[in-house]
């Protein structure tokens, strides 16, 4: 049942716990999908729903059959158990963002990248070196400040063109190649958590407003036989309407897990399309600087479409994802850790573009079984049970209407005031 007070016929989708629905349904009444301002369509979802304003005069049953309408457009992006499935995913990444932010933390609260003073090979000067981070939190000027470092270590260690350099500061600049991508991976998570966090609120708000429709609609049926059904047909297809609401609920919770991890994983995707560009640009450079940029630039986008990867995985913990395997991601994060060494040795170069090729040809085959297997299961038992949801509200709808156009007549409807309906 809902979790605020409401009179018989006037129950949220039970559990009202969710958000918006993977496709709309042209059935639904009042849903408009608007590409503009206030509504619209990302990723073949809708974004809000355009709710019919009150009339400036309208007789109480034509009130009624708005409001109720209102709410079957609403409910049919379960806000309810959508909005639950959202605020547990924050909570998931916030719980994973904390620990990693942990791991980084070394004596005295300092985040370094595992390079001390004197420990760089090859007699580098110590004064020249300086990759130590001495800043509270992985914020964006330190990732900045970590990559230049380490751009600047590595043109001075002259590891761009040179095979035997490269590989004698192989182990070296893995090092540092491994701390700067715990920086970065804590603040993929932070952004993670942000882009959550606003899902959650876009959920919460549409929520709220479910909440306040209902209020309405228990005002409206309160005042016309005071909580009490009417007739035995009345009773019977309210009960089927709540039943057909909460098969209706657990699957758009459900479908909330799949658009999350369809979202995540297509980010991946395109990181990757961008990972495996940066590489190709870095096997054509013919300048240093150039080439060591591209590599970070190659690096960081790969890595964060690990990261996102692991997310979609993650979001999805009972689904076995075809065609990417903990190995092969294995596999990716060890080139990303020895970039800067290995563009310097053509057989190596080969070696990480076909890895990353691989994998990027790999993810898209994900993408695809997502998107085929949710359209081909939950995206079809949702229709179906939101074609029931709505052909029983449609015949409690008219029923209601046909009783309250006898009761009150042409009487004019006066929406209560917020502070009376919470009052009921």
């Amino acid at each position: 049942m809902s979790p605020w007070p409401t009179t018989m016929g006037c129950s949220s989708s039970s559990s009202v716990a969710a958000s918006e629905v993977e496709t709309s349904h042209p059935n639904t009444p009042v849903l408009k999908q608007v590409n503009g301002g206030r509504g619209g369509v990302v990723g073949g979802l809708p974004v809000d729903v355009e709710v019919i304003q009150s009339k400036a005069s309208e007789t109480i049953s034509q009130a009624y059959q708005r409001v109720d309408e209102e709410i079957c457009a609403l409910e049919n992006t379960c806000p309810g158990p959508r909005l639950l499935t959202a605020e547990a995913w924050v909570e998931h990444l916030r719980n994973v963002f904390e620990r990693e932010s942990a791991a980084i933390v070394v004596d005295g609260g300092e985040l370094a990248l595992n390079v001390k003073l004197g420990e760089i090979p090859n007699g580098i000067p110590e004064g020249d070196a300086m990759v130590a981070l001495r800043n509270q939190g992985p914020e964006e000027g330190m990732l900045q400040h970590a990559r230049n470092d380490t751009a600047k270590l590595a043109l001075k260690l002259d590891v761009a063109f040179d095979p035997v350099k490269a590989a004698r500061q192989e182990e070296f600049l893995g090092r540092v190649s491994r701390s700067a991508m715990q920086l970065e991976a804590v603040a993929f998570r932070s952004d993670m958590v942000d882009h959550a966090g606003a899902r959650a609120a876009n959920l919460r708000q549409s929520f709220g407003q479910l909440k306040t429709l209902y209020l309405e609609l228990d005002h409206l049926l309160i005042s016309a036989n005071n909580g009490n059904y009417t007739t035995l047909q009345e009773q019977r297809l309210d009960g089927e309407l709540e039943s057909a609401r909460e098969v209706r609920d657990r699957l758009g919770g459900v479908s909330e897990q799949w658009r999350l991890a369809g979202s995540l994983i297509r980010v991946s995707a395109k990181g990757l399309q961008r990972a495996v560009e940066y590489w190709n640009l870095v096997g054509l450079s013919q300048k240093a600087e150039e080439k060591i940029g591209l590599a970070l630039d190659c690096r960081t986008a790969c890595h964060g479409a690990l990261i996102t990867l692991e997310a979609a995985q993650a979001a999805l913990p009972q689904v076995d994802v075809p065609h990417v395997t903990m190995r092969q991601q294995t596999a990716v994060k060890h080139g990303l850790v020895y970039m800067l060494t290995d563009m310097a040795n053509p057989a190596r170069f080969q070696h990480t573009k076909h890895v990353l090729e691989g994998f990027l040809t790999n993810v898209h085959q994900s993408v695809t079984w997502i998107h085929d297997t949710f359209k081909e299961t939950l995206q079809k038992d949702l229709s179906e049970a939101d074609q029931t949801v709505m052909l029983v509200a449609k015949q409690l709808r008219e029923i209601r209407k046909h009783y309250l156009s006898q009761r009150f007549g042409a009487k004019i409807y006066v929406k209560p005031t917020m502070g009376k309906l919470q009052q009921r």
